[in-house]
């Protein structure tokens, strides 16, 4: 293959493009697009084929995972027009969030079986005159561009993508071989690096297990080699013979009414929404307003008070915190969250981090009520929880000191790993770009080593 010599495209996101590429709209290489069906449940009396139906939760960055199939009831006149084939690629036409735009797209690779897509998505039939999986990575390099972005129309909760509107977008395509050739790269190329995300993962959660198993063991047996005895509690297996085991409630008041804060209807307070508290027990700065402007229904807390999140998913992630920097002398957060006043006999950021153990929030979990979404722990069964600790204040602020290094220890070493997975993610969405806009010609590199995998 000779080098690449270029031509311009008329495309602003394309710049220049090799001269043998020919500029053409998405939709010109398209035969159908194909809404799909959510159907029935399968256990319903009404007619209709068992058929597995891909959802958007089954799409694996730009491929179809095929672990967790969702079985639906469908018509079978609808699934012998909405059914997958080989020159299928599945778009997400309906979804997204503030975190994530609507309009991923992903190849059913090597399907074996039956199947449609579920009616947040779309089925794109492409015609035998491009590389289907070319066009996925396509696709992709489109999506990190955020060039879908012009055709979504949000809508309360959800992003609706103009399929048709989309598939006008301008793109450049090599020769077929060329498309084959360049997908075959990329195919071995992002493998490589998404085994080295898979094991910067691994490295990942080992990193967060340790942290909380010298969480848990320091809120229970302490850090000096105690003596330990075995308990019935399930969330405190062993603790130090000498510690006092108690309940939350007996060692903390709990949320504090408002009327002991005696705030002036013009004093300032700060109020700190649930999402401005990380998993972490850090708490970003809040809005200052004056008190009569606040929402009747927020909990009230101050510096020295421990919050704790109660419902799903907040709690399971370890949303709350040890409050210690609020910039006003009374700060209101949340409904959704305990308010812990710690008592003479406990101290506050001791109480947070026995109160931030995985194995304490699985037990919670495990007696959430209420309806799937809205669960929550119920304030007296919280209460009645039961705590470890030492009866010396001093053994406390010496366990505190010690975790405080471990969690500074754990940041650290959890902001590297997760900075080498972004640079990773970076560079597999760059190699993509680069090859299917033509930047790079695979045959330029074919014998050369990849320098990131070595």
């Amino acid at each position: 293959m000779e080098k690449y010599t270029y031509k311009e495209s008329g495309i602003e996101w394309l710049g220049k493009v090799p001269s043998n590429w020919k500029v053409d709209r998405l939709k010109d290489k398209t035969l159908a697009v194909i809404g799909g069906d959510w159907g029935d449940d399968p256990e319903s009396d009404k007619e209709g084929l068992d058929i597995p139906v891909l959802r958007v939760a089954d799409l694996n960055d730009i491929y179809f995972s095929f672990e967790n199939l969702t079985i639906r009831k469908i018509k079978e006149g609808s699934f012998s027009n909405r059914k997958i084939t080989e020159r299928s690629l599945i778009i997400e036409k309906s979804g997204g969030g503030e975190k994530q735009l609507v309009g991923r797209v992903g190849y059913p690779r090597k399907i074996a079986f039956d199947a449609i897509c579920s009616n947040f998505m779309a089925n794109i039939v492409l015609d035998k005159n491009v590389d289907i999986n070319f066009v996925n990575y396509l696709f992709s390099a489109l999506y990190s561009l955020k060039l879908n972005y012009p055709h979504v129309q949000q809508t309360t909760g959800i992003q609706n993508l103009n399929v048709t509107s989309y598939l006008t977008t301008k793109v450049a395509f090599p020769p077929v071989s060329e498309q084959k050739a360049i997908a075959d790269y990329l195919d071995k190329a992002t493998d490589r690096i998404d085994r080295i995300i898979a094991i910067k993962e691994e490295q990942l959660k080992c990193a967060e297990k340790t942290y909380f198993s010298q969480l848990e063991e320091a809120t229970t047996i302490g850090i000096n080699g105690e003596k330990k005895v075995k308990t019935n509690i399930p969330y405190i297996v062993q603790v130090a013979d000498n510690w006092v085991i108690d309940r939350i409630k007996d060692v903390a008041e709990f949320n504090p009414i408002k009327s002991k804060a005696r705030v002036e209807i013009n004093e300032e307070v700060e109020v700190v929404p649930m999402e401005y508290v990380s998993d972490y027990g850090q708490i970003s700065s809040g809005s200052i307003k004056q008190f009569k402007e606040i929402e009747s229904g927020l909990n009230y807390f101050e510096n020295g008070d421990v919050i704790f999140a109660k419902i799903t998913p907040c709690m399971e992630n370890g949303k709350g915190a040890f409050v210690e920097n609020i910039s006003t002398r009374v700060a209101f957060g949340s409904s959704e969250f305990f308010v812990l006043r710690p008592s003479f006999r406990i101290l506050g950021k001791y109480l947070y981090y026995f109160t931030r153990s995985n194995l304490f929030r699985k037990y919670l979990e495990a007696n959430m009520k209420g309806a799937a979404g809205q669960q929550r722990v119920p304030s007296k069964f919280f209460q009645y929880c039961e705590i470890s600790f030492p009866e010396s204040v001093q053994e406390q602020r010496e366990i505190i000191q010690y975790l405080d290094q471990v969690y500074l220890k754990h940041i650290v070493l959890k902001k590297n790993i997760e900075d080498q997975i972004n640079t990773l993610k970076n560079y597999k969405k760059s190699l993509i770009h680069e090859y299917v806009t033509g930047k790079k010609q695979v045959a330029e590199i074919a014998k050369q080593k990849l320098n990131y995998a070595e």
